[in-house]
């Protein structure tokens, strides 16, 4: 019997091992400008009570796959019957956790996406395009985690200047405590926004993409280096209007960098748009005479140039436009040249009375990349390869190309949306054709043979 109690005691002890180990913890309530809601209980959903908090897939708020479209707010479904909340713009938002690991050590980040002005029920939080309002990261001496461990309570604040209208707000924290495994925590909720703004955000991303901005946390280890140096994935916070614009006619916000951002900004990083690529349908064949230019001039900057630009498309044949821009300057590039991608970026900026990526023509030029010292960088973010930095460039044309889609009439959205895919993969696989072609030509200029 004494064994036997043992045995029972040693087992329950184990149990709640293993609970401890596992409860990642959930939240429990939001307050929304002072009004308290109900959070939403993955365990036990039925008990939870009415919310417009996201339903999770993993009963204990396990993390989300960073790489795939759940890492959006956690979950797949968007669940039904949720409630939509009303937020004020300049609001404050506080998430009551149940509890939280003090090992799970992290940043604490927060997102907002506008939702189709006929609201966020229903729309898969992956096919909005996201922009970053808060981001906190290690301060010294402690993690945000390290608060919400202690405190179970994490507060943000509503940008005072968005427009009014639908949106999804995300809360996250990013564990890092097994280095090379990091593990996301998203959190998402329904909310009408109640403002007198007018800014549409313009630095945005999607998910999983935004992942593959600023992505050290994928190999960072929290315990041997620098800590203050870490920078949170994700594109640049949003900082008011000086890195968004006036919401365009389509109820879809833009989705690059404002041109109107100051220097030095990240979001100023993004804003060297090619001119010409905002023409109207029907300028194809401008719009790859322009390109093939910039591939032209783009080799004969000297050898050592940083500047890494991406196939571009903005005319109605993205395929043939993408093509004759890689052709231009893989027969041009010179030997040493840093550049590996077809250029597309050598006017300036677009003025204010320029069309504005988010509406141009099959998303406009993509954002260029360039080498900084060992990284690569582009939309703000860094990168450890620059293939990373191209796919990153690619996405943003492609997010631009949509938003620009859906604006259509009904009956051209679909073909469009087909086009902007087909562009994405196109500017991908042009870049990779004119790395390798440069690359051929460097060993081919110094006698070597490859093949």
């Amino acid at each position: 019997m004494l064994s036997d109690a043992i045995t029972v005691t040693l087992l329950s002890l184990l149990a709640a091992g293993t609970t401890l180990v596992n409860a990642h913890g959930h939240i429990a309530k939001w307050t929304v400008g002072g009004q308290d809601h109900n959070g939403f209980d993955p365990s036990n959903p039925q008990n939870g009570g009415p919310t417009a908090e996201r339903p999770t897939d993993n009963s204990d708020q396990g993390y989300a796959d960073y790489t795939s479209a759940t890492v959006a707010c956690g979950g797949t479904s968007a669940g039904s019957g949720l409630e939509t909340w009303d937020v004020n713009a300049g609001d404050s938002v506080t998430a009551h956790w149940n509890t939280w690991p003090e090992s799970h050590k992290g940043p604490v980040t927060e997102y907002m996406a506008a939702c189709p002005a006929s609201g966020c029920d229903g729309v898969d939080a992956a096919s909005l395009t996201w922009f970053k309002i808060q981001e906190d990261s290690f301060d010294g001496t402690s993690w945000p985690s390290d608060t919400i461990a202690s405190t179970l309570d994490w507060t943000f604040k509503i940008p005072t200047d968005l427009a009014s209208g639908p949106y999804l707000v995300r809360h996250d924290i990013l564990a890092m405590h097994t280095t090379g495994g990091p593990q996301v925590y998203p959190v998402c909720f329904q909310a009408n926004l109640i403002s007198s703004g007018s800014v549409v955000p313009t630095v945005t991303t999607t998910f999983p993409a935004a992942y593959n901005i600023n992505d050290d946390f994928k190999t960072w280890n929290i315990y041997n280096n620098d800590n203050t140096q870490f920078v949170p994935p994700g594109p640049a916070v949003y900082n008011g209007a000086s890195s968004g614009s006036p919401p365009a006619s389509s109820a879809s916000p833009s989705t690059s960098a404002s041109s109107s951002a100051p220097a030095g900004s990240s979001a100023a990083m993004t804003s060297a748009y090619d001119a010409s690529s905002t023409s109207a349908a029907g300028s194809a064949s401008s719009a790859v005479a322009t390109e093939s230019a910039s591939a032209s001039a783009s080799a004969s900057e000297p050898a050592g140039s940083s500047e890494v630009s991406v196939s571009s498309s903005s005319a109605s044949s993205p395929i043939a436009s993408a093509s004759s821009a890689t052709s231009a300057l893989a027969s041009s590039a010179p030997a040493g040249s840093s550049a590996t991608v077809s250029a597309t970026s050598s006017a300036s900026a677009p003025s204010s009375t320029a069309t504005t990526p988010g509406s141009a023509e099959m998303g406009g030029a993509v954002p260029p990349v360039s080498q900084n010292g060992n990284r690569w960088e582009t939309l703000g973010g860094s990168y450890n390869d620059e293939h990373s930095a191209v796919v990153a460039a690619c996405m943003e044309q492609m997010n631009r190309c949509k938003s620009w889609a859906n604006s259509l009439p009904n009956s051209e959205v679909s073909a469009s949306l087909s086009a902007c895919d087909t562009q994405e993969t196109t500017c991908e696989s042009s870049g990779a054709s004119a790395k390798r072609a440069i690359v051929l030509n460097r060993y081919g200029k110094k006698g070597f043979r490859l093949f």
